[in-house]
Parts: structure tokens; sequence; C-alpha cells
């Protein structure tokens, strides 16, 4: 039987840890369907070989039924790339689409903060085990508000960040977001992997227009300007999201 634990039914307990499995009615329909394109090497072996693993999670696990725009970017981005990717963060609607990503690198981290200051809905996806010791006091208020989510697949065991969990995690955050946003990817990198899997799984992709990406736009990735991707990231924006990538031929 499956365990379906929601935060919002448990007073006090905004910081504790739930664990939602396959088969509840939490469970994220695009978790079963990362699953079963990226866990080639049995990554996972908790939970439903079939439909994806256990997850851990703190927050509010209803951000997951919004809008959502996951955010990916390689660690060595362009200065300039890097300021418009700040002044997105700094633009993104409070009443917006969900902002979904591992903010690992320092540029993603200080989006991060960012958002958070604003009050713009985040999911949080380490690349490695949750726990509580890990999560910043600075975010309980966030956790209050209902947007923050932290959502993690990886096991007990998985307790450091790898270069194998990180691009599992990017993975995912391709899978649960419904458009991705790449302000920059290095070429032949891992970030450009992901960007290439989800092209070829029919996810819309969107990069900054610029010289430098201009290898992602060749292979069908859309090029946009800061006031697009915030048009896109708007309240009243179309659904499903305008097509930003056409997908690989």
């Amino acid at each position: 039987m499956s365990t379906d634990f929601s935060h919002a039914h448990i007073p006090g307990a905004s910081r504790s840890i739930a664990v939602v499995r396959p088969g509840a009615s939490t469970y994220p329909p695009a978790v079963g369907q990362w699953h079963e394109w990226s866990d080639q090497g049995g990554l996972f072996a908790v939970g439903d070989a079939a439909s994806g693993p256990a997850l851990t999670t703190i927050g509010h696990l209803g951000l997951l039924s919004r809008p959502s725009i996951g955010l990916l970017c390689s660690v060595r981005c362009p200065g300039s790339l890097i300021l418009t990717t700040y002044e997105f963060a700094k633009k993104a609607p409070q009443d917006g689409a969900v902002i979904i990503g591992g903010f690992h690198s320092p540029m993603e981290r200080t989006c991060l903060a960012t958002l958070l200051a604003r009050h713009v809905p985040v999911v949080y996806c380490p690349a490695r085990r949750l726990n509580e010791r890990g999560i910043p006091r600075a975010w309980d208020g966030a956790f209050a508000e209902q947007r923050l989510l932290v959502l993690s697949p990886f096991v007990e065991s998985q307790r450091r960040v790898t270069r194998t969990l990180a691009r599992q995690r990017n993975l995912l955050i391709a899978a649960l977001s419904d458009i991705l946003f790449v302000p920059y990817a290095l070429r032949g990198g891992n970030t450009e992997a992901v960007v290439r899997m989800s092209l070829h799984r029919g996810k819309p992709v969107c990069t900054l227009h610029h010289g430098e990406n201009g290898h992602l736009m060749s292979i069908g990735v859309r090029g946009v300007a800061l006031r697009e991707m915030l048009a896109i990231a708007a309240p009243k924006a179309q659904s499903p999201f305008p097509q930003c990538g056409k997908g690989l031929e």
C-alpha cells in the first residue's frame, strides 16, 4: 500500500520529510516518464521499477500541478548571459510559472536566493538524498507560504553530489517542467546532452538568443530575448506553453 503524505495536513511539519511512493495520488506522473528513459543503469533500485522511485520531499507538492519552467545552465557561462539570467530571476512574476532547478552553480544559487526573496514559487531538486539538516532556516517562510518544494528521488546511500547524480537530477528537472529554459549550455557538455534528450522526448526548450548559443539553436532550441522568456513565465501565458523546441530530426 502506497504512502501519501502532504505537509498541508500536518500542522507544524513544514520542514519534515515526507515520502511519496508510486501509486499515490500526489505522485508526479512526470517522474515515472523520466524514470523510463533516464535510469538505464538501474540507479534507483528502491521503488517501483515500472513507475519510478520513491520521492522524499519537503514543502508543498501542489506546486507540481502549476505551469512550470525548468532552469538549467552550464557552470562555465559567458558573463553577459549570466547577467541576463540574473535579470530573469529579478523579474520573474510571483504569480506566474513555478521555477524548477538544481541551483547548484554559484550563478544558479544566486538566482534561487533572488527568486525566494521575491516570493516566486520554486521547486528545488538537489542531486543527492534529502536531509533536513541541509535545508537553510532562511527557507522557513517559503515553506510556510507553500511556495517552495524540495524534492529528491535519491536514496540514503546517495549522500554526495556526483556527475552521474547531477545528470540524473538535470533530466528530472527537464521531465518535471513544462518548458526547459537553458540560458547557456557548453558545446559537448552535460547540459547540452540533457537538452538533446529533452528535444528527443518532445520537451520544449528555450535558450537566450546569443551567438554563444548558436549550437543549441541549430538543433532545434528556440532562441528568445529576456522579454520573451518573461512573457512565457507570466501568469496569463497560453497553456500549453509556446513551442520552444521543435525536437531533433
